[in-house]
């Protein structure tokens, strides 16, 4: 729709919204499905800590900066920064700031979890 030269276009964008007289029952919203996403971490967790265990990651050595392991395991920044806090809160690894994540030594693991 124009109107007069130099003034803008106008657009009417017509959005179709539930009342209770157009039909019985509102729209259902789709029901959440389980996301592999909690699943991820799960996963992420468990495979970096089997690394550690396993000696893939030495200990006194830094573990994969946070960037790689977004591109490895596919997920977000944030689920690699909870995994990785998970970690050092059960003494796997511990954060110094502007070098890296580091594996601590064996001594300081939980004993009797695999």
């Amino acid at each position: 729709m124009v109107d007069i030269v130099g003034k803008k276009k106008e657009k009417k964008i017509w959005l179709k919204v539930w009342s209770p007289r157009s039909s019985p029952s509102p729209p259902s919203k789709p029901q959440p499905v389980a996301s592999p996403r909690g699943d991820r971490h799960e996963q992420m967790y468990g495979e970096l800590k089997r690394r550690i265990r396993g000696g893939i990651y030495k200990e006194r050595y830094p573990i994969p900066s946070v960037v790689h392991l977004v591109q490895e395991f596919g997920v977000s920044r944030g689920t690699a920064l909870k995994v990785t806090g998970r970690l050092a809160d059960e003494g796997y690894v511990r954060p110094i700031p502007g070098r890296g994540t580091y594996v601590l030594p064996s001594d300081r693991w939980p004993q009797g979890q695999e």
